[in-house]
């Protein structure tokens, strides 16, 4: 299976017909990468000229915006920059939105609108503050404080860089190889542990199994320096002007440079999924013969 599908959609309003829609769910859910190679975001002249790396609080490594909210944090400059990054960022949130739910439609009741991000800090040679946050690396998204309970993490890119300067990944082995690898080195959590962090409130929400385990894997996949030279994978580069979306909680992948790209995040049920038995839940249940709900 290739890791990247390319589609020609360069319209952010679809209509396809059902074979289509169901071509582009299998592969999503398989663990691809769609790819948009012409689907562009327009940036108006305004806020391009407020294109900077100083854009974003020294306290941040990106831009953030709460369409739920209508809340944007993270941004430097006096309010009238502010004030131009959040119309483009509620306007990318919208547009993405609308284009996910034509491409996806069956997720409709099942998927919810998260954040969305604004990246204008080059990442390549940017310090982490620890190898679990270094996203340079090959991982899986699982989150330390925000357990998914199971549910899937849907990104969508679009690099709208103004110097023409590609965002270049690494995506690597399939989930289940990675799984396999990693599962097995993984200790079981400690009787009470869960209850106990999320009664401190160092996890916002119960970790199930499942985000144990997704975490543990999470970790040990960029911990692994030799896993990290050595793995099957395959570099990737998203020209500006151009769009991708998988699930990162399925797909390994790291990113090795470039700025200026938009980000927008979506959560889907397990209900929601039409092949079930092929997302990490699926095939975590698998490996280990046991339920990680619980």
């Amino acid at each position: 299976m290739k890791r990247v599908k390319a589609l020609p959609y360069t319209n952010w309003v679809l209509e396809l017909e059902k074979a289509e829609l169901d071509e582009c769910v299998a592969s999503l859910e398989s663990g691809q990468v769609l790819y948009f190679p012409k689907l562009d975001f327009s940036v108006e002249e305004k806020e391009k000229a407020n294109f900077s790396s100083e854009l974003v609080s020294k306290d941040r490594k990106n831009i953030s915006y709460d369409p739920l909210k209508d809340e944007l944090k993270g941004c430097s400059g006096g309010f009238e920059t502010q004030d131009v990054i959040h119309q483009m960022m509620k306007r990318y949130s919208s547009v993405v939105n609308e284009f996910v739910h034509s491409l996806f439609p069956e997720y409709k009741d099942h998927l919810t609108l998260a954040r969305t991000s604004f990246r204008p800090v080059e990442i390549e040679g940017r310090e982490a503050p620890s190898y679990r946050k270094n996203d340079t690396l090959l991982h899986v998204d699982s989150f330390p404080s925000s357990p998914t309970g199971g549910m899937r993490i849907l990104r969508f890119f679009t690099n709208v860089n103004p110097f023409n300067k590609p965002r270049v990944w690494r995506v690597g082995e399939p989930y289940e190889a990675v799984a396999k690898r990693f599962l097995k080195e993984i200790k079981k959590p400690f009787p009470l542990s869960r209850v106990v962090m999320e009664k401190l409130g160092i996890t916002k929400s119960y970790r199930i199994l499942y985000d144990h385990y997704m975490l543990g894997i999470h970790n040990s996949m960029k911990a692994d320096q030799n896993y990290q030279k050595e793995v099957d994978q395959e570099r990737v580069e998203f020209p500006t002007g151009s769009s991708w979306t998988c699930f990162t909680d399925q797909v390994s992948h790291a990113v090795v440079s470039g700025q200026y790209v938009f980000e927008q995040s979506f959560y889907l049920s397990l209900e929601g999924l039409k092949h079930k038995e092929s997302s990490p839940l699926g095939i975590m249940e698998k490996l280990l013969k046991q339920k990680v709900t619980v």
